[in-house]
């Protein structure tokens, strides 16, 4: 598994294609690319590169709200962020983890 810190992580953005488009969650990294129409450059939400757990959990696309600060959150927030993870759990695979921080 790879263990990136999140200064590493942000050079799978998907900028380079010869690179795998990854984004983390919590800390655990899963590779996105084949959601790149989603979560890649040009995506709708372009979260690919980033540690995204605040975003998801407020369902925001604003790039601030890319980290891991769960500090504030409502009980449905954390909830939605759950939602996520099983998502993406079932949908990507987990490739690594966050490291340094």
């Amino acid at each position: 598994p790879l263990e990136l810190t999140l200064e590493q992580l942000a050079g799978y953005d998907g900028h380079d294609t010869a690179k795998p488009m990854l984004l983390a969650i919590k800390g655990v990294v899963y590779d996105v690319t084949k959601g790149k129409d989603y979560y890649g450059p040009n995506g709708i939400y372009p979260f690919a590169g980033k540690e995204v757990a605040r975003a998801f959990a407020l369902y925001s696309t604003e790039l601030s709200d890319c980290n891991d600060n769960l500090e504030g959150l409502s009980y449905s927030e954390m909830e939605a962020l759950r939602d996520w993870i099983g998502k993406f759990s079932s949908k990507y695979t987990i490739v690594g983890k966050i490291v340094g921080k």
